[in-house]
């Protein structure tokens, strides 16, 4: 019998290569990689790898945020990291908001710029992060003179000169306000005690975005397959490198960039990216509206908490993974129920929405990649393959920017030290 494909030859003829680069992973981060190559080197072949059939693991079920993080979140940063760092990747998720404006403009992802809040109840069951909340408001003037220092941050690859040509929005100052207390006659649940403004965040529609970013790609030149589900990558040790899929088709290229994020591990052994699963309820439309005070981004206990409103009359309410960490440390989407019914009590009991007005209409989860030490992998793996990995839950402000590093570094491996390039603070 002959050897059968669901392919002709036509159709695997066109992209078995050998590409210069194939980019496995379409999300925000796969895709700025591979337009950022064609911008430096037009004449490269470039071929993305997606192995949904449509969106992308996390980039396109996210909550639709462009957003540096909230207070408490900044804090808990700061602490993990170190201040320089962390004032590094917050000027990097900047910068990546700055470039994802750039590319596409507002309406290509359905951006606006919305008014935010970190919303704090009183201690208890949602407040499980051990953030101490009092620190964090009076701290508050601190916080602001290292945000206000971050817009000034060196960027790889970028010079001075044109990295402040190119700032389209100037970061504000003060990025976070002053305390405002919350109550039930304002409509807030019993639980809400106070709220920290939040002087920028914008919300797109992650699926529009990612079309735009493919549309713009496509008319680069670059090549898009989805739907192609890489299963291993061949030795390393050869002059172009392979990659197979279930039925043993094999692409060749002479680079591989990995933008895998939460399913690196599939692929490569080392370093390890820890999968953690986000999960998202959307309400039906409220009787009478959304109320004005949940239009907006609002977060909660350090970023584990995010709503929004869609339109005029849904609520988007998401997250509280930490109440599970060991369950939702997988790549498999699935409701858990705890999570479900945690969410639902943080509606009535902090947003004030009334049991009979709020019905979920839709639930979903993505899966997002963390690293042990809440800092990127962004790595040379030999054999002129290259990894970035693992944005920690900030992928749609800091994959932008990491896509563009890894492209400029791959395009100049020889020539290139990391550290003193500025790629790791």
């Amino acid at each position: 019998m002959l050897p059968y494909s669901s392919l002709s030859f036509w159709e695997f003829d066109s992209f078995k290569g050998p590409w210069d680069f194939v980019i496995i992973g379409a999300g925000v981060t796969g895709l700025n990689a591979a337009i950022e190559l064609k911008k430096q080197k037009p004449t490269l072949r470039v071929l993305v790898l997606e192995a949904k059939n449509t969106g992308a693991v996390a980039s396109s079920r996210s909550a639709g945020f462009l957003c540096l993080g909230s207070p408490s979140e900044q804090w808990a940063q700061m602490d993990a990291l170190g201040e320089t760092a962390w004032m590094h990747w917050t000027a990097a998720k900047w910068a990546g908001i700055q470039r994802m404006l750039r590319l596409l403009g507002t309406k290509s992802m359905k951006y606006s710029r919305v008014k935010a809040y970190e919303i704090v109840p009183l201690p208890g069951a949602f407040r499980r992060s051990d953030v101490d909340i009092d620190r964090v408001v009076h701290d508050m003037k601190l916080l602001n003179e290292r945000m206000q220092k971050v817009a000034s941050q060196p960027l790889p690859f970028r010079s001075e000169r044109k990295r402040k040509k190119v700032a389209e929005i100037p970061l504000p100052f003060p990025y976070y306000g002053n305390t405002l207390s919350l109550g039930t006659k304002q409509g807030w649940g019993m639980d809400a005690t106070m709220a920290l403004p939040i002087a920028f965040e914008g919300q797109v529609h992650p699926m529009i975005l990612l079309h735009s970013l493919k549309r713009y790609a496509t008319n680069l030149g670059i090549h898009i397959l989805q739907g192609f589900p890489v299963a291993s990558l061949g030795p390393v040790d050869r002059d172009l490198q392979e990659i197979y899929f279930d039925n043993q088709l094999i692409i060749k290229s002479k680079n591989i960039i990995l933008c895998t994020n939460a399913l690196t591990n599939n692929l490569v052994p080392q370093p390890q990216v820890i999968p953690q699963r986000g999960q998202i309820l959307v309400s039906a439309p409220i009787p009478g509206g959304l109320p004005n005070r949940l239009k907006g981004n609002f977060h909660g206990d350090a970023g584990y908490l995010y709503y929004r409103n869609l339109g005029n009359d849904r609520l988007l309410l998401g997250g509280a993974r930490n109440l599970d960490f060991q369950k939702e440390q997988s790549d498999q989407w699935a409701e858990n129920p705890a999570i479900t019914d945690q969410l639902t009590q943080y509606a009535h009991r902090v947003l004030g929405m009334k049991p009979e007005d709020l019905v979920w209409e839709q639930a979903w989860s993505g899966t997002m990649g963390f690293t042990a030490t809440g800092v990127p992998h962004l790595q040379d793996m030999g054999g002129q393959r290259w990894l970035v990995a693992g944005m920690n839950g900030m992928g749609m402000a800091l994959g932008p920017e990491m896509g563009r590093r890894v492209a400029r570094w791959a395009l100049a491996p020889g020539n290139i030290d990391p550290q003193k390039a500025g790629l790791l603070p």
